[in-house]
């Protein structure tokens, strides 16, 4: 991780705490579709800091958009430039189909609830027109769809689709629609509910025979399974019944010396996500760690009969504060 993404993730952890959200940071990993995620009440964001925007590569995109939607979070790229340009404050650009907005935009909308008004496409700028504001401005005034065409440049079929909400404008065409009306027009752009694609999850390729078998296991109770190659958990288990009952899922070898670091990554993540949480492990015998996240071996796990019989397990286990062997 380099130091200026580093200090961006510091800078944005700073200013969610002090504007009272809970906050988990996945410092210690180099490559994650997401480096903060955040809670303040029902507002669970997904956040992935890049110095450069431009270098949101199109895999880890694609798994923030998947997560996101699973969790039911608000993904949000932060970055200072892009190849050619800075990051402007109060714009919003668009990487990867997900909003990416500077720190200072960011902070505008966590301290003050401010939302930029500029989205910034590979085509221009442009801005989203309040139809209801510019119909009424319209009549007030008794202009005709050509009157006011007429007057800022542009069709009155373009008039009609802006009443509409069905085209955005130029920020020209903005600017003068409001020096005409003498009134502001712009929809202030709200990237939290940005409309993010559905992505098809990709085929699932395991990283290991553990990793496979527990995927098997888990679609065999009729649970949806999405392994994450990104994230600081290994996968998302959900019911399918129930869009509520997400499992936040660890998987790991009890040999393996970073395995307490992976299970209190899980439980962080999980704790401020506010879903349930498991670590599924090759064996039995695990050192005592401290810890809420129930770790449970695949022997047991592969026992467990109904998806119902899981939940009852991750329920009981759930606070416990050490792990027997």
């Amino acid at each position: 991780m380099t130091p200026d993404r580093r200090d961006l993730i510091s800078k944005i952890a700073d200013i969610l705490l002090g504007a009272g959200f809970s906050v988990a940071e996945n410092r210690n990993l180099r490559s994650t579709c997401f480096d903060i995620v955040a809670r303040k009440g029902l507002n669970l964001l997904l956040l992935k800091m890049h110095e450069n925007i431009d270098a949101l590569k199109e895999d880890t995109g694609k798994e923030l958009k998947i997560l996101s939607r699973m969790l039911s979070a608000s993904p949000i790229v932060i970055g200072n430039r892009t190849r050619k340009e800075i990051v402007e404050e109060s714009f919003v650009y668009e990487r990867q189909g997900l909003p990416a907005i500077n720190i200072e935009t960011f902070e505008h909308f966590i301290a003050e609830n401010i939302f930029p008004l500029i989205l910034a496409r590979r085509g221009g700028l442009y801005v989203k027109i309040d139809g209801e504001i510019l119909k009424r401005e319209r009549d007030k005034r008794e202009m005709s769809f050509g009157d006011l065409a007429n007057r800022v440049g542009v069709s009155r079929r373009t008039i009609y689709e802006y009443e509409r909400g069905c085209m955005d404008s130029t920020l020209e065409t903005a600017l003068k629609l409001e020096g005409v009306l003498d009134t502001p027009i712009a929809v202030p752009i709200n990237f939290t509910s940005w409309l993010v694609e559905e992505e098809e999850i990709p085929e699932q390729e395991a990283e290991d025979e553990l990793h496979e078998e527990v995927r098997r296991t888990l679609c065999a109770l009729g649970l949806k399974v999405v392994l994450a190659k990104k994230a600081p958990f290994d996968a998302l288990t959900a019911d399918q019944t129930d869009q509520q009952k997400v499992v936040i899922t660890g998987l790991g070898y009890v040999q393996d010396k970073r395995i307490e670091h992976r299970i209190i990554s899980v439980e962080k993540v999980s704790q401020v996500a506010q879903k349930y949480a498991m670590f599924v492990t090759d064996k039995s015998k695990i050192k005592k760690i401290s810890t809420e996240v129930p770790v449970i071996p695949k022997e047991e796990l592969q026992s467990i009969e109904e998806p119902e019989e899981l939940f009852k397990i991750i329920d009981g286990r759930h606070g416990l504060k050490t792990i027997k062997n």
